[in-house]
């Protein structure tokens, strides 16, 4: 039986320690999210902690803003429900 030709290289460079000490070495496979097929970009956002936020139309802007306000109010260094109406934002929209 013939070798292929990457086979041969693979082979070679396990043979010289190359796969040796590699980052997450058994440590199992992070498959939570394989059934989104978005899952890379989701990934490499996060890793690479990349602001996106300035690519989004303003309404996007204004929804992760609520929803970080929803969820921590504290963490998020200002407070929900001042009163304030919505209204100069939406304006901004137009």
């Amino acid at each position: 039986m013939t070798e292929r030709a990457i086979d041969k290289v693979i082979r070679k460079a396990i043979e010289r320690g190359e796969f040796d000490n590699l980052p997450g070495a058994g440590k199992p496979l992070d498959l939570s999210d394989a059934d989104d097929p978005d899952w890379w970009i989701k990934r490499l956002i996060k890793r690479e902690q990349l602001d996106l936020s300035g690519g989004l139309p303003a309404v996007f802007g204004l929804r992760r803003e609520r929803e970080s306000c929803i969820a921590a109010p504290a963490r998020a260094g200002r407070s929900c429900g001042t009163g304030q109406s919505p209204r100069p934002a939406a304006g901004e929209l137009l």
